[in-house]
């Protein structure tokens, strides 16, 4: 049988960092379908596929990148020459819903949008200039209008959480158009070297007395790192109250990512600026010079499965998530997620019965005491990164995930 022929269409860059890239190349390379990517980038190699670059033109921003007026006709020449039996949008943005909407009405029912953020909360971008402010929230207002077009044209529109689900139909896509996917995360990392307790893997990273907090994200003002710098001051502040006899006795908190922009390289210089001046001004705090961060920089897939394997706790401080993609991969390997109450993505995670396998914090002041909670209590710490090490194992698959994707498409077994 010859396989089913998919075109996608993304904007997204494959080769740079981020859960949704991640995501999208396990797409193409599992599907087990002849797949045409269609982006104005190259693929890295490890994505197998063919592929037809589609270039930009850029208006103001990359918010507003559009396809080059001759590649749309491009575009359509090819979806015309090879007639594929579905097409995909990868998170349609201003680029994607041009492509979308240049084809012919009887395409526009062969395909499919996977939504992989949030569309209404908001930015979360730091701007001190009114004059950009008001640009980009019009810029924002535009995009969140056409998404809505689009996805009320779309043949289906597959979130890839109950968080994203329901941003849809707050942008007024129709209810009735949406699937929920589960989301292609579950056999990268695992809990192995966790399990087998011998120590080493710990010793590392971490001292015998040392509690391990990991923050793992992409370096952007998005993601919501601006609480490290409060949550380190407040734990160096209140460290004094910890019980003498608590068998963790210090506190490593790491953070893991790297910045490739060159506004992001400015906003980590900023944030590791704020950091060391949070520690200058609790010096003189009781045990303060306990509670210690490092950045360590943006790490490959196998020094990521030893960190989850030796921290203890993941925080997540990102306002705003279309899926936990760390969170779970945290859980997978045994570690309890300490998420930030506001956002709803963290909120389906850590709040998933049956079991407890994390906190939620409304502030940097809270996270900061519900992680000396856990230097304090090594018998709740134990039972929650059990819980969370059954939880994650038991629910996320990436085998399962795909299956999943090809019955929402519609493909036919391989």
């Amino acid at each position: 049988m010859s396989k089913e022929k998919i075109f996608l269409i993304t904007s997204r860059d494959l080769g740079t960092i981020g859960g949704t890239q991640i995501s999208t190349g396990y797409l193409i390379n599992t599907l087990g379908a002849d797949t045409l990517l269609i982006s104005p980038y190259q693929p890295p190699d490890k994505i197998k596929c063919r592929f037809l670059i589609v270039p930009t033109s850029q208006i103001m921003q990359p918010l507003l990148d559009i396809p080059q007026p001759n590649s749309i006709q491009n575009f359509r020449t090819r979806v015309k020459l090879e007639e594929p039996e579905r097409l995909i949008f990868d998170h349609p943005n201003l680029y994607s819903s041009i492509l979308f909407l240049s084809l012919p009405e009887n395409l526009r029912g062969r395909s499919y949008a996977i939504w992989r953020s949030m569309l209404d909360t908001g930015s979360h971008y730091d701007i001190n200039n009114k004059f950009m402010q008001i640009e980009r929230s019009l810029m924002v207002n535009f995009l969140r209008r056409l998404q809505r077009i689009v996805g009320n044209r779309m043949g289906r529109n597959l979130a890839i959480s109950h968080a994203v689900a329901k941003s849809l139909t707050r942008i007024g896509i129709n209810h009735d158009k949406i699937d929920i996917i589960r989301q292609q995360v579950g056999e990268e990392i695992s809990p192995e070297i966790r399990t087998k307790d011998d120590g080493h893997n710990r010793e590392k990273y971490l001292k015998t007395d040392e509690l391990g907090v990991l923050i793992v994200s992409r370096i952007s003002p998005e993601k919501g790192l601006n609480w490290i710098p409060d949550v380190i001051k407040h734990l160096r502040t209140i460290r004094r109250f910890l019980h003498p006899d608590a068998p963790k006795k210090r506190i490593k908190i790491c953070l893991v990512g790297g910045a490739q922009k060159t506004n992001n390289i400015s906003y980590l210089e900023n944030l590791l600026l704020n950091i060391k001046k949070s520690c200058q001004r609790t010096n003189d705090f009781y045990a303060a010079d306990s509670v210690e961060f490092e950045y360590l920089g943006e790490k490959p897939s196998s020094a990521m499965q030893e960190l989850y394997n030796a921290f203890d706790i993941l925080l997540q401080p990102s306002p705003a998530e279309g899926f936990g993609r760390v969170s779970v991969e945290a859980m997978i390997a045994g570690m309890i997620v300490i998420g930030r109450g506001q956002c709803e993505a963290t909120r389906d995670i850590v709040n998933e019965p049956p079991y407890s396998i994390g906190d939620l914090a409304s502030s940097p002041e809270e996270a900061a005491e519900l992680i000396l909670q856990f230097t304090q209590d090594s018998l709740l710490l134990a039972q929650l990164q059990h819980n969370a090490l059954l939880w994650g194992n038991g629910n996320y698959s990436l085998t399962d995930a795909i299956s999943d994707l090809r019955v929402k498409l519609k493909l036919s077994e391989k």
